[in-house]
């Protein structure tokens, strides 16, 4: 046998025991190994992806959150008043008024709670010129925070508090404190909601299971419920509808741990829309 095939001879073989040891110490081959690393890598990015999907503020979702992601928002909301009639104004980064794709019926859903979360309206303002929707109100005079959710096509938007004041002016009452419901049984306009949540209230998802006690609700802006949820600092706005299109199981996920209010809005054919509130602490 010539050296040049001795030395070939020799190369195969010692490449077939050390493929062979490896194989027999890891269980793997290493000459697949770049394929397994890819589909590792994709496998990191598509979980990566899914929980950016998951936190961001995705109209075509069930939540919309203010504080959900951190990317800056592109869309500006202006509200102002003119006596009980709110004004609010939607433009882009360049003064230019955005296409906005309706959700859940509405272009528009305009959400307002007293200072001390004690009242709780949703209106839908009437869109008039130039990206200006207006809404006439009824509400007693006090300190309000308005949330505006809409949905601009192609841009990002973020939900952010705005204070409104009715009326005159009135002095600040204090620090908010909300204290968590030991009874999640609510009664309201003869009709009887009780809360059941998942075992513990965790930062994260949490199931919300609403018992309307044998009554079935009407559909209301194409969902058989809505549930906004408000923490104790007015900072973070939730919004969410059920899982499914025939049922009154919400999930929602709770940004930090706190002291949150919800309320649980349901139409009924003989009340109309009540909203149900409920106070919860998340660990």
């Amino acid at each position: 046998m010539s050296s040049k095939k001795w030395w070939f001879l020799s190369g195969v073989i010692y490449l077939a025991l050390v493929v062979g040891g490896y194989s027999l110490v890891t269980g793997a081959n290493p000459l697949e190994s770049g394929h397994m690393d890819n589909d590792h890598s994709e496998e990191s990015h598509e979980e990566v992806e899914n929980h950016k999907e998951n936190a961001s503020v995705d109209h075509d979702e069930h939540q919309h959150d203010s504080h959900s992601h951190s990317e800056d928002s592109e869309v500006k909301v202006h509200i102002h008043q003119d006596h009980q009639k709110l004004i609010i104004h939607v433009e882009d980064e360049e003064g230019d008024v955005p296409e906005l794709i309706e959700t859940h019926e509405k272009l528009m859903h305009l959400i307002l709670v007293s200072e001390d979360l004690e009242d709780f309206h949703h209106f839908h303002p009437e869109e008039g010129e130039s990206g200006t929707f207006e809404k006439e109100t009824d509400l007693p005079d006090g300190h309000y925070y308005a949330f505006v959710d809409i949905n601009p096509e192609g841009k990002s938007y973020v939900i952010e508090p705005q204070e409104v004041m009715i009326g005159d002016h009135h002095d600040e009452s204090g620090e908010l404190i909300l204290q968590p419901d030991s009874d999640l049984v609510k009664s309201k306009s003869g009709k009887e909601v009780e809360l059941v949540t998942t075992a513990q209230n965790t930062v994260g998802p949490v199931e919300l299971t609403f018992d309307l006690k044998g009554e079935t609700p009407e559909p209301y802006l194409g969902a058989l419920g809505h549930v906004v949820i408000i923490d104790e600092h007015v900072e973070n706005f939730i919004h969410v509808h059920p899982k499914s299109g025939d049922s009154t199981v919400f999930e929602a996920y709770f940004p930090h741990n706190g002291v949150y209010k919800l309320w649980a809005e349901f139409k009924y054919n003989d009340e109309g829309v009540i909203a149900f509130p409920f106070v919860l602490e998340v660990e």
